[in-house]
């Protein structure tokens, strides 16, 4: 029988699973809602772009720092107060009045989001072995594409008639996100995990300096800075690419790189703890993805559906290695994993950002 302790380490994968599920959600309703929107509050396609860009974008300006704050104060009441502010922020947007409104509302729940997102390999890492380690991440980060698919299938259609509008919809993901926050501040135990790791016991300035003059961890950030800016490419430009093809829906399409990520990205953690190691998943996940990319060239109908589900396992093998390596790095370890992940964050988001913007000049 297990111990309570071994018992609980299931719980939190659980917490963390609606945690970034629910967050999620706040985070991808507004894609759906934005015509709905556009009836109260005039929307230029410029300003929908950064409504919707500006809670990511906080990561890169904040990440990093939360995530030295995370290792030298601890979890619990860092991503408590993270959730509080992806709450409020989020459902204050039920009561803007214009555009610029909206933004501000969207860049203080990016806050919330950059501050809790480093917490993930930290936390995880300090409660599971390495042998469980990929799978306890692949559960938690397969509720990014479950949260954000599902999201954007149903916000409009039932979710805003189910909530009286646009704005019942954004006080309802508000509280749920605050329920959230008081779950995990009512049953998040860290002294049993920092009995066996510890805090970092340094001061932030002294845990960025350790953590960049490791060099694995700039290899790690730089791969998946890469990785985010092909996935922004595919998720951001290929719809209209395929449209512009005359394939038709051509966002049914682009969201099978999402829906397989739901099965796949689990299974890929669980892969990855089997074998024992990390890099062969990177390597062959990344030269899959580089030769089905310009398959999409000329891809239609089957053949398409076969390349995005190929596109699709394959990185979603790649994603629960995200959270899983930044706890396994040896001169950092878990004390520092949210540091290294916040370092991580701020570049993968950064270049994240540039990708479909080169892409497109490039197009263009």
């Amino acid at each position: 029988m297990e111990s309570s302790k071994d018992l609980f380490r299931w719980v939190i994968v659980i917490l963390w699973f609606c945690i970034v599920f629910f967050t999620s959600m706040a985070l991808f309703c507004m894609p759906p809602l934005f015509s709905e929107i556009g009836k109260d509050i005039s929307l230029t396609k410029a300003q929908m772009g950064i409504i919707f860009g500006a809670s990511p974008l906080m990561s890169f300006f904040l990440a990093f720092t939360a995530g030295a704050i995370s290792d030298r104060f601890g979890s619990r009441w860092v991503v408590g107060g993270s959730l509080f502010i992806i709450a409020f922020a989020g459902g204050l947007r039920a009561v803007a009045g214009s555009a610029i409104e909206l933004m501000i509302y969207s860049f203080i729940m990016g806050v919330g989001l950059a501050i809790s997102g480093p917490n993930i390999p930290k936390v995880l890492g300090m409660w599971f072995p390495r042998d469980e380690l990929g799978k306890a991440n692949g559960i938690v980060m397969s509720a990014i594409p479950f949260g954000g698919a599902l999201t954007i299938a149903i916000a409009a259609d039932f979710m805003s008639p189910a909530f009286g509008g646009w704005k019942g919809v954004m006080v309802a993901v508000g509280c749920i996100c605050l329920g959230i926050a008081v779950l995990w501040m009512f049953l998040y135990r860290e002294k049993d995990a920092e009995s066996v790791h510890g805090k970092s016991g340094q001061s932030i300035l002294h845990n960025f300096k350790k953590v960049l003059k490791v060099r694995d961890v700039w290899l790690v950030a730089m791969f998946f800075g890469l990785f985010y800016a092909a996935c922004g490419t595919i998720t951001g430009l290929l719809p209209v690419i395929l449209g512009e093809r005359g394939v038709a829906r051509p966002g049914m399409f682009v969201s099978i790189f999402m829906w397989v990520g739901i099965v796949a990205t689990p299974l890929g953690g669980m892969a990855s703890d089997k074998v024992g190691k990390r890099k062969p998943f990177l390597i062959i996940g990344a030269i899959v993805m580089a030769i089905c990319f310009p398959l999409l060239i000329k891809m239609q109908g089957w053949a398409l559906v076969v390349t995005m589900l190929v596109i699709g396992t394959s990185a979603a093998f790649i994603v629960p290695l995200k959270t899983t390596i930044p706890a396994e790095i040896e001169e950092t370890g878990t004390k520092l994993a949210a540091t290294t992940f916040g370092f991580m964050m701020m570049l993968g988001y950064a270049m994240g950002f540039l990708g479909p913007v080169v892409s497109g000049w490039l197009i263009d």
